[in-house]
Formats: C-alpha cells, sequence, structure tokens
C-alpha cells in the first residue's frame, strides 16, 4: 500500500511588509494566505485542512542546558596506616603529658 503524497508547502512572506502570511479559511471554503501585519490576502488553490503550521526554535550551544548525571564527586586526603599509627602515638604522647604533666618539672 502507497503512503498518499503529502504537499508541502514554503512559508510565503508578504511582498509589501515582508511579514508571514498566515492560512485563513474564507465564508465560501477557500483558502487565502493573509498578511497579520497589513492585511495583504494571496488566493491558494489548498484546502484549509493541508497547511500544517510548526514552531522550530533553534538555540545556540550557548543556550543549552547541561544536565549533570552525578555530582562530582570530592577527592579527599586519606592518610596512609604508617601515618595514622604515627599520629596516633603522637595523641597518646600528647594525653599522657596532659594527663601527668612533664617529669622535669616541681
Amino acid at each position: 500500500m502507497q503512503k498518499p503524497y503529502r504537499c508541502v508547502m514554503v512559508m510565503k512572506f508578504c511582498p509589501k511588509c515582508e511579514s508571514i502570511m498566515v492560512p485563513k479559511k474564507k465564508e465560501d471554503g477557500s483558502t487565502v494566505l493573509v498578511c497579520e501585519n497589513c492585511g495583504y490576502t494571496l488566493a491558494t488553490g489548498v484546502k484549509t485542512s493541508e497547511y500544517t503550521i510548526t514552531f522550530r526554535i533553534s538555540h545556540s550551544p550557548r543556550e543549552e542546558i547541561v544536565v549533570l548525571k552525578e555530582e562530582p564527586k570530592v577527592r579527599r586526603y586519606v592518610p596512609s596506616k604508617d601515618e595514622r599509627v604515627e599520629a596516633y602515638k603522637e595523641a597518646l604522647e600528647f594525653y599522657e603529658e596532659w594527663e601527668y604533666g612533664s617529669e622535669g618539672e616541681d
């Protein structure tokens, strides 16, 4: 089965003011292109139902939204086992000195 032939119309612009012309249906059923700015009309031989008005908006790369899938991970410094043992020994010495005082004092 063949697909029905579809007529693609190119956008028309008003010859007077250069605005876009929009399809409108007249009282007798015919279709005309009308300039919404100055009112200029242009007769067409196409039915109103064959017109499709679509709006395409193109964005520059600067306007596009960037979506991050996951938050960046903050890399923290993790001391090695030797560094942890050394820090633990220093802490114990500090608390022993604080609790008992220094031995050389009177």
